[in-house]
């Protein structure tokens, strides 16, 4: 079944990609369905990389789905322009009057600072009690899981000597429970935080349940008050395998590495000699330009991709080490592209057909 999203939510285009179904608000209106009713506090940096996440889970149940989504009005995010939370976003005052099936609260990069140091702490705070009332059941994930247990429970948080990253292996504490129905009694799941919660200390709260835990030491990964409908997810099983992210010195990303894969393992190990060092992308072109610079050169300058659909490490990149015959086909395109816009721009000047 269909994801009911905002408008023009850029998500859509690459969810519609991976063959899930998604449904803006103006067709949405006209199906005589009653939506299962979501809302998501994206407290992320870049909101539309962890929109994309989530929804692409939701996407997975049968049901249909209404997503509403809102952002913290005492903190204002610096990594998403201000037009994107207008248009797509909405803010807690908005929706107080509103009662939810559901309600996602993600992580957040201030796990390192007191929650009560924390810019929008007292909003979540106030955020967090009002689920009580108006949500029937809250999904709280890393810091905002982190949160949560404190808000509710006063379970604190502690800094571990070094960050917890990667793919760790994870068995069921319990039986039977609907949350992990379908899943193996062994199951993988990323975690990226620099902070934990002790066992000890969930333990003693009656109404919790620990639902499943790490081996190794990433620890307690699923905590639930069953009866309040609360769930508590310390690791990020929504994240991509991949993570590309762009800063001044330009595009890098990072991987979480399966730790049971022999062969992840034995790339890892060859990139860590420095065996292996250079990487290759698979991309479809959007936008481009191409001039022509004299004496048989040409300067192409590609400046939009999509979809950028692989990523992978290699030995020989493939604008370094290319050899002549693929230089040739490289310059052979230049010039059926080159010769394909000619002919646009003088059919256009002529008004005829292409």
């Amino acid at each position: 079944m269909p994801i009911k999203i905002p408008n023009n939510l850029p998500a859509a285009h690459i969810l519609e990609g991976e063959n899930i179904f998604v449904m803006d608000s103006d067709r949405a209106y006209s199906q005589d369905i009653r939506p299962l009713k979501i809302l998501i506090l994206n407290l992320m940096p870049i909101k539309y990389i962890t929109e994309t996440q989530l929804l692409r889970l939701l996407g997975n149940t049968p049901l249909q789905i209404e997503v509403d989504f809102i952002y913290t009005e005492s903190y204002t995010p610096s990594h998403t322009p201000q037009e994107y939370l207008t248009e797509f976003y909405g803010t807690f005052a908005e929706v107080r009057h509103k009662k939810y099936d559901g309600m996602i609260i993600t992580g957040a990069p201030v796990e390192m600072m007191p929650f009560e140091e924390v810019a929008y702490w007292d909003e979540i705070s106030e955020i967090m009690e009002w689920s009580k009332t108006h949500v029937y059941s809250t999904f709280h994930i890393c810091w905002g899981a982190q949160a949560g247990l404190y808000y509710h429970y006063g379970i604190p948080k502690y800094q571990v000597p070094e960050k917890i990253f990667g793919v760790y292996k994870h068995h069921l504490c319990v039986e039977h429970e609907k949350l992990f129905r379908g899943f193996d009694d062994e199951f993988y799941v990323p975690h990226s935080r620099h902070t934990e919660n002790h066992r000890e200390d969930i333990e003693k709260v009656p109404e919790l349940t620990i639902l499943a835990e790490a081996e190794g030491d990433a620890g307690v990964y699923a905590i639930a008050n069953l009866k309040k409908r609360q769930f508590f997810i310390t690791g990020h099983a929504e994240y991509d395998p991949l993570t590309l992210k762009q800063d001044e010195r330009g595009l890098w990303g990072s991987v979480c590495i399966n730790r049971d894969d022999v062969d992840a393992m034995n790339l890892y190990a060859r990139v860590q000699r420095g065996d292996v060092d250079q990487c290759s992308f698979g991309f479809a072109i959007k936008s481009e330009t191409f001039r022509d610079l004299g004496n048989g050169k040409y300067l192409w300058e590609i400046e939009e991709v999509d979809p950028l659909y692989v990523v992978s490490v290699c030995t020989f990149p493939a604008y370094e080490q290319t050899s002549v015959s693929a230089r040739k086909r490289d310059f052979e395109a230049i010039e059926k592209r080159r010769l394909e816009t000619w002919r646009a721009e003088m059919n256009k000047k002529l008004g005829g057909n292409p």
